[in-house]
C-alpha cells in the first residue's frame, strides 16, 4: 500500500516521484607560490533531505554498514543542497582511488534509495502525494 506523502516530502525527494541524489568527485589543486603543492580529491555525496530522513528514523533496524556511515557521517547542509557525506578525501596524484570510491557512493547512495523508497511506499516510476 503506497503512503501519502506531503508536498514536502515530495519536493525533498528532489526527482520527478522518485529519490534524486548525487555523487561528486572533487580535484583541489592547492598552490603554494608559483607552483602547485598538492593534490586532493574528494568524494562528496548529497543526498536528498526526504531519503536522509526516512532512513534517520529507521536507523536502528538498518544493518548496512555503509548506509549507517552515511547517516552518521552526513551534516545538513540547506534543503537545496540536503545533507551532504564526505566519504572521501585524501592527498593523492591520481584520480583512480577516488573514482573508485565514487562508484561504490553511488551503490551505497542507490541502496539508500530503494530503502527510502520501501520506508515511503513509493516507486520509482511516481509517488502519490496529500495535497
Amino acid at each position: 500500500m503506497a503512503k501519502h506523502l506531503t508536498r514536502q516530502e515530495i519536493d525533498g525527494l528532489w526527482g520527478e516521484g522518485g529519490p534524486y541524489s548525487q555523487v561528486q568527485v572533487i580535484r583541489e589543486i592547492r598552490i603554494l607560490d608559483d607552483s602547485i603543492s598538492r593534490v586532493f580529491h574528494h568524494v562528496t555525496a548529497n543526498i536528498n533531505p526526504t531519503t536522509y530522513k526516512a532512513l534517520n528514523k529507521r536507523r536502528g533496524k538498518i544493518r548496512d554498514q555503509e548506509i549507517l556511515a552515511c547517516l552518521a557521517e552526513a551534516e545538513f547542509i540547506s534543503p537545496d543542497e540536503g545533507y551532504q557525506w564526505t566519504a572521501y578525501g585524501e592527498s593523492s596524484e591520481s584520480p583512480r582511488d577516488a573514482n573508485r570510491i565514487a562508484r561504490r557512493v553511488v551503490d551505497v547512495v542507490s541502496r539508500m534509495h530503494r530503502l527510502a523508497m520501501q520506508e515511503l511506499g513509493t516507486k520509482s516510476d511516481g509517488a502519490e502525494v496529500d495535497a
